[in-house]
């Protein structure tokens, strides 16, 4: 009985002590902002058909050396290009309901980097000349993706401390130290345009290049007090 009675003794000195837990707080929150694009990706595809596959194949390759030549004024270096998803075979077409062999075909698709988005639209009319060049698709992109994903995470952790004082105020509570910290995500959302270009069609109407969308979201939790 008297070593009941001292361990009770210990127990609540020591609960004198060090106060009891008064829970915690969890919050989400998250911030993002609209950037300016630096550089444009483009994605265009050289398709040739012809009755012969060494044939196509040549046509698409001789297309890729004029157009390249002819973008290096425009501020486009052969390492601002990059071939991919080199293709050939046989090129098939119907007529009077039946599928028929027109021909061999050969295609690549080419992603062209521009860093300097002032010439972009002298870009696409030069792509534009090209009957066997289809322009696919643009997408927007930041050079200091990394500071701008640290700014909004700043941000975010900001407003989710600035949320959890306003609700443990509101219950008459202190907002402790923060006990977790998760980054629920992090997106970098660039803008991209699919488009089909032809030689009749060179109005892209893109000179505003829209924003790329930086985005970070956090859950993070107090004590209270």
């Amino acid at each position: 009985m008297k070593a009941l009675t001292k361990t009770i003794l210990i127990t609540l000195s020591l609960l004198a002590t060090f106060p009891l837990f008064a829970g915690s707080i969890t919050v989400n929150a998250s911030s993002e902002a609209e950037i300016v694009p630096d550089t444009a990706n483009l994605t265009i595809q050289i398709r040739s058909v012809e009755k012969r596959t060494n044939f196509a194949r040549d046509n698409v390759s001789k297309t890729f050396d004029r157009l390249s030549f002819a973008l290096r004024p425009l501020g486009v270096s052969a390492k601002n290009i990059e071939k991919s998803n080199v293709k050939q075979g046989d090129e098939y077409g119907y007529a009077n309901g039946k599928r028929i062999l027109k021909g061999q075909y050969a295609s690549m698709d080419v992603t062209i980097n521009v860093g300097n988005l002032s010439l972009l639209q002298k870009i696409y009319d030069q792509i534009a000349t090209y009957d066997e060049v289809t322009l696919m698709n643009t997408e927007f992109e930041i050079v200091n993706q990394q500071a701008q994903e640290d700014t909004q995470l700043v941000l975010a952790l900001k407003k989710a401390k600035h949320k959890a004082q306003i609700m443990a105020k509101t219950y008459q509570q202190t907002l402790g130290r923060a006990i977790s910290i998760v980054e629920v995500s992090s997106q970098v959302m660039p803008f991209a345009q699919a488009r089909m270009m032809s030689v009749e069609s060179t109005n892209t109407e893109d000179s505003n290049y829209k924003s790329v969308t930086v985005k970070v979201q956090v859950k993070v939790e107090f004590n209270l007090n």
